[in-house]
């Protein structure tokens, strides 16, 4: 055996042949004393080189074989050698990341071997010290293995083409390995009642797809932060290296997750660039942990102005075929508008006035308040200097905020009030600023048709959808507003009339009584203007059909349309 030790100092060849030797006898010799000579041969070199030994037995055994498996236990089980040989381990795993980035053949094999051995390690006991203190590398390395594993040009089928004279067992799925080498971290961290309580939590399963795999790393960056808080802020800061340098579904995972223990001092330029990109992504995923990400640092003042140049692409995101995308970039635009510079958000609030109306519309309750306190938002940043381009927008919106007055969500109906009355003030609309200030909602459409008379035809446009609306309120402003501008219609809207009258008829059998009965009394008045001009007259019989009396005043009449119901 002391041919296998050569007369220091070794070049790098000569350890990884004594390594490659080793390996290669214990997989053969079966007598215990030749056993007992290797494993001393192999420690008292790895004592003098544990670095070129580490990469020699990655070498001699990519596959991390039988015989590998027990050579880096035994190297484990040494105390002076456990803190080298995963220093080594982490920067071949770095190497490789390089390599993976630079789409250099053999990189898989790296990272296959590595989960190997580590997954040795930290199955020995005595090597949990040093794995403690070196968590927060050890987790961001196999997070960084999954994404690979998962993401493999090879479709994961780790093929190595090393030297090595190992057995070449068949193709492998690296992602197996790597999940086992994670399974084993969070055994050191937390024993196997912990491994159980990830299993319960369905993130091994996870881990296993490249659907699901980020759902798997955010549940173990939410545990890691649970049982190991101290190491958080070191693995947030190594996210943000690794966003720097790669553009990876997991260390993103990693970033979003641990944001809150995140110093935003290091989030800089190239972090922001990397979420803008991820804004625009193909993927759903990015999009949507680029846009949860952001909607964490919008909340903080400090940092929320400096998202500034961010804006462009969240607002695109209020397009986004992805609810929740949508939802988050309201958040984003919600905290960030007010806080950045005029000549900054002007450009974003001219275009929010024409993006958001869609979304007054939007099944979440959540995602219509938002909406429409937005469009309250950019009014006032708009007011002062650009009424001009944004008047027609503000007119076409309010309709749509009308209606929602009488919204089943009273956090919808409280919005719409807020944003109506912002653009009362903005088209400088008095009667209605008035009405809306002293909370006389039920009038408002009387007034909107008096004060907008130009704008019946749009008015009425506008209304029709909302006899649709699955919200039986909605559907009674509709059916009521509807026949009160109807009554308005010039001479020769005949066709016009036919039209809403049609439309009035789909209601007559609407699920809701209330709803239907309406729509048969509003058809019967306007039953008559199908054939004759309407007069002045016909719209106080309309009133009074209800046991209403119209009352005159300030120029503009309020009849039954307005009274709450």
């Amino acid at each position: 055996m002391a041919a296998l030790c050569p007369a220091p100092p070794p070049c790098l060849r000569q350890v990884h042949n004594v390594v490659q030797t080793v390996h290669t006898q214990l997989a053969h010799v079966s007598q215990k004393p030749l056993q007992d000579i290797l494993r001393r041969t192999l420690v008292q070199v790895a004592r003098l080189y544990p670095q070129k030994v580490t990469t020699g037995l990655l070498q001699a055994s990519p596959h991390c074989d039988s015989t590998a498996r027990a050579m880096w236990r035994m190297l484990a089980s040494e105390p002076c050698l456990v803190d080298d040989v995963l220093k080594t381990l982490l920067r071949v795993q770095r190497e490789g990341a390089r390599q993976r980035h630079c789409q250099r053949q053999g990189s898989c094999c790296r990272f296959l071997a590595v989960a190997g051995a580590m997954h040795e390690i930290f199955l020995v006991p005595s090597s949990q010290c040093c794995v403690q203190l070196l968590l927060d590398e050890l987790f961001m390395a196999v997070v960084s293995q999954i994404s690979f594993s998962l993401n493999d040009p090879q479709q994961g089928c780790c093929s190595c083409g090393s030297q090595s004279r190992e057995a070449k067992p068949p193709p492998v799925h690296p992602i197996r390995s790597v999940v086992s080498a994670t399974q084993a971290l969070f055994h050191c961290l937390g024993g196997a009642s912990l491994v159980e309580d990830i299993a319960r939590q369905g993130a091994w399963d996870m881990l296993m797809s490249p659907e699901t795999y980020h759902s798997g790393i955010a549940t173990l960056t939410r545990v890691l932060w649970r049982e190991a808080p101290a190491c958080c802020t070191c693995v947030s800061e190594q996210a943000i290296r690794g966003l720097q340098a790669y553009q990876d579904i997991g260390i993103m995972t990693v970033f979003v997750e641990l944001l809150d223990c995140t110093s935003f001092e290091q989030v800089d330029g190239h972090v922001l660039h990397v979420l803008q990109l991820h804004l625009q992504s193909e993927s759903v995923v990015l999009r949507r942990m680029a846009v949860a990400s952001l909607v964490t640092m919008s909340g903080r003042p400090e940092k929320a102005a400096t998202l500034q140049g961010l804006l462009p692409e969240v607002t695109q995101r209020l397009q986004d075929d992805d609810c929740d995308i949508r939802t988050a970039a309201l958040t984003v635009l919600a905290n960030v508008l007010c806080l950045v510079d005029r000549q900054t958000a002007v450009p974003i609030a001219l275009q929010l006035a024409k993006t958001l109306l869609p979304l007054f519309e939007n099944e979440s309750s959540y995602v219509r308040e938002r909406s429409i306190l937005l469009c309250r938002d950019a009014m006032e940043v708009a007011v002062s200097t650009h009424k001009k381009q944004m008047r027609k927008d503000v007119q076409r919106s309010l309709m749509p905020l009308f209606f929602h007055l009488h919204d089943n969500d009273h956090g919808v109906a409280q919005a719409s009030r807020e944003a109506l009355l912002g653009a009362a003030k903005f088209l400088k609309q008095r009667q209605l600023r008035k009405l809306l200030e002293t909370e006389q909602t039920w009038r408002v459409g009387e007034c909107l048709l008096v004060e907008n008379s130009s704008r019946v035809d749009e008015y009425l446009d506008q209304s029709l959808p909302y006899l649709q609306s699955p919200q039986e309120p909605l559907r009674k402003a509709a059916v009521t507003f509807i026949g009160l501008a109807g009554r308005q219609l010039r001479d020769g809207r005949q066709e016009k009339l036919q039209v809403i009258y049609k439309a009035l008829q789909g209601k007559v059998n609407d699920d809701s009584l209330s709803v239907s009965s309406l729509a048969a009394q509003t058809l019967l008045i306007l039953g008559a203007a199908v054939k004759k001009p309407p007069s002045r007259f016909r719209l106080q019989a309309l009133c009074s059909r209800r046991g209403r009396t119209p009352a005159l005043g300030n120029g503009w009449l309020c009849c039954w349309s307005c009274v709450p119901s």
